[in-house]
């Protein structure tokens, strides 16, 4: 107990001992703030939504960057490869050009697509040069065509005139041969040849009796009015075609995407896809080397379209349209995968036009 009553007396007397207070040295006075003035008060009042945008606009600006890079490396790229294509034509043997110049033109078609599907982030200025690029590569194909290609003119076999019988048609009125050796090179005299994206008429008064050639049209309605003795179309695409009744025979290669209307007494059609035709046909349409073709009854009219009936011998009473032979398809208990009819609700109502 004395212990304790001794310690708790020490420590009560040294807690009462002054205890040196270390030298402390004042601290420097803080820097006044800054007056909230209407030039610097900019930063605090910042929108949430504003700053959001700002960093879309940034994400937006890197990924159309990339995105215009990426276009015009592959374009550029399927550019290079049709240009050696086109070299390569320089040593190929004439019997492989047809097909080789196909594969070109599709290729072509192809880039063509490519360019168009990427518009929405294209600058003006990158379809611009795409556009002019794909002009060049059709202008060097055109003009391979025209010089590699041997130029040969279509006849028809000469036979005997029947006025007071009912006229017919047979294989034996068109030249033998790929249908390919059917179209010339040469200047139209009669249709229409490269053009695009108009509204193109031939009346009576200049196809009567003619020979008609259609040929590198691009997005064109096209209305012959008139009774033709021969029509020709090659190299359409994505074109509305309303043709008057047609002597003899009508002859397509290498038409896409098109829409054709015509009363003929014989049709061949080589080497086009994805295509509808109205048809009055006398025998049954021939395809060949062709795939998603659709067919269904002619009815296209206009005034005076019975008078040009009667003057190309048809009978609007034999129709064929759908009996439709596929030089591909050999299989005779089983319909041919390449044509089919078109339904009733997706055919097309009667055009009606002036031809006077």
């Amino acid at each position: 107990m004395i212990v304790q009553r001794v310690m708790r007396h020490y420590f009560e007397v040294l807690a009462r001992l002054p205890l040196p207070l270390p030298r402390l040295t004042p601290a420097p006075a803080p820097a006044p703030a800054p007056e909230k003035s209407p030039e610097n008060t900019s930063f605090i009042r910042v929108n949430p939504i504003e700053i959001g945008q700002r960093r879309m606009n940034r994400m937006e600006g890197g990924f159309l960057k990339n995105a215009i890079a990426s276009f015009t490396e592959k374009f550029q790229k399927e550019k290079d490869e049709i240009e050696k294509k086109c070299e390569i034509s320089l040593k190929l043997d004439e019997n492989q050009l047809p097909d080789h110049l196909n594969d070109i033109e599709n290729r072509i078609e192809t880039l063509q697509k490519y360019l168009t599907d990427s518009v929405n982030f294209l600058r003006p200025y990158d379809v611009r040069i795409g556009q002019e690029t794909l002009k060049s590569l059709r202008d060097l194909l055109d003009n391979q065509r025209d010089t590699m290609i041997p130029k040969k003119k279509f006849t028809f076999k000469s036979r005997k005139r029947e006025t007071d019988t009912k006229r017919t048609i047979s294989t034996t009125d068109c030249v033998d041969g790929p249908i390919s050796d059917l179209f010339s090179h040469d200047k139209v005299n009669c249709g229409f040849d490269n053009l695009s994206g108009q509204r193109l008429i031939k009346r009576e008064e200049e196809i009567a009796d003619n020979e008609v050639d259609v040929r590198r049209l691009r997005e064109c309605q096209v209305f012959l009015i008139g009774c033709p003795s021969t029509v020709r179309f090659n190299r359409l695409r994505r074109c509305q075609v309303y043709c008057g009744p047609v002597k003899t025979s009508v002859f397509i290669d290498n038409c896409n995407e098109c829409v054709f209307m015509l009363a003929c007494q014989q049709l061949r059609l080589h080497s086009s896809v994805d295509s509808d035709f109205y048809l009055h046909v006398t025998s049954g349409p021939i395809i060949e080397d062709s795939t998603r073709i659709r067919v269904a009854p002619y009815n296209f009219t206009y005034p005076g379209i019975d008078v040009h009936f009667v003057a190309s011998g048809l009978t609007k009473a034999n129709n064929n349209w759908n009996l439709v032979n596929d030089f591909n398809w050999l299989a005779a208990d089983m319909n041919s995968p390449n044509w089919q009819i078109i339904p009733d609700q997706e055919r097309k109502d009667a055009r009606s036009i002036d031809a006077n």
